[in-house]
């Protein structure tokens, strides 16, 4: 683990361990040799130092005192909660590269599912390392992530391509059987391009009628998880849906975002439609976007996205809309090249 390096009349003292280095230049061979021995028992130490934490007990803290505080947080306490009875008796100790492939592997969910869950477990374990004094292996982590990206168990940097048909679309809504209003939240979400969260949440103080807008609360952002609040624009028939739905809430669709996914599942099954997701409405409604000629600048106004790279992964342009014109403005071709 540490070692003695000669550089002319001096020694170089060098240790490494579990991703970590240290370095420190002696005149003397013997304080060299003193100096490594009390950096390799010091950085022991730290490493030692949280790993019989059980790995339940952290998500449950997690859960408890960081995500249950954030609002609009339906969905992740429970996946917290699933996560907490999987890894029962687990410590951070034995978080290693093997413990990290067989996790993900019992995990009897999608790739992409697979992800969000080892994505939640991290920010545990970072939060754990930063606010509660947890030192975590994560050179072991990044191995055994190789190891899954390698096996395919997580989702591939493939972006999905899926586009919804009129004709499927319509399928769906005609096979609606649930006590939500599930075709005006279907062609919500298109002509709105929202997420099912951020529609779920809109109240109808946040309405404005006369210039077509809505404030949406806390947009999904990768860094800014709360006051990331957006004007947006309601367009095609966004306020014409609105104005049909009852007052009967502070919230225009107040509905449970998990409810409105699970209905929109049984409906698409009974027509009879494969591999088409809630979440392909919004891919739907971006690209419809820009085949109605659309900038960058201004599909994102809508879309809730502050960067091309992010906002390109919900743009699939159907090749035979190019008939009906130029698709992209000048602009956006310029930034695409």
């Amino acid at each position: 683990m540490g070692t003695i390096v000669p550089r002319g009349k001096k020694h170089r003292a060098v240790v490494r361990y579990r991703g970590v280095t240290k370095t420190k230049t002696f005149t003397q061979v013997g304080a060299a040799k003193r100096w490594v021995r009390e950096v390799e028992h010091t950085l022991d130490g730290q490493v030692s130092q949280g790993r019989h934490d059980l790995l339940p007990t952290l998500l449950k803290k997690y859960r408890e005192e960081i995500v249950e505080k954030r609002p609009y947080t339906t969905k992740t306490p429970s996946h917290l909660k699933y996560l907490e009875r999987i890894t029962a008796n687990t410590t951070v100790g034995d978080c290693t590269p093997e413990w990290w492939v067989s996790f993900v592997t019992g995990l009897t969910c999608a790739p992409a599912s697979r992800g969000r869950y080892l994505s939640l477990v991290t920010s545990t374990l970072r939060t754990a390392e930063g606010l509660w004094g947890v030192n975590v292996d994560w050179p072991s982590f990044k191995r055994g992530k190789a190891m899954m990206r390698a096996l395919h168990l997580l989702p591939s940097k493939r972006h999905r391509g899926r586009r919804a048909t009129e004709t499927e679309i319509a399928l769906v809504k005609d096979n609606a059987a649930s006590g939500l209003p599930l075709a005006d939240l279907i062609d919500f979400a298109v002509d709105s391009a929202l997420r099912d969260a951020e529609i779920c949440r809109i109240k109808w103080v946040d309405y404005t009628k006369d210039i077509g807008m809505v404030w949406v609360r806390d947009r999904k952002h990768p860094k800014q998880k709360m006051g990331n609040d957006w004007h947006v624009p309601l367009l095609g028939r966004c306020v014409e849906i609105i104005e049909r739905q009852p007052r009967i809430s502070e919230f225009i669709f107040p509905y449970k975002p998990e409810s409105v996914s699970s209905a929109f599942r049984r409906s698409r099954k009974r027509a009879g439609i494969v591999n088409l997701t809630w979440h392909d409405l919004r891919h739907e409604g971006i690209s419809r976007l820009f085949e109605r000629g659309f900038s960058i600048q201004e599909v994102a106004l809508v879309s809730g996205h502050t960067d091309w790279s992010s906002l390109k992964i919900y743009t699939q342009l159907r090749p035979e809309s190019l008939h009906a014109g130029p698709v992209l403005s000048q602009q956006t071709k310029e930034i695409v090249k």
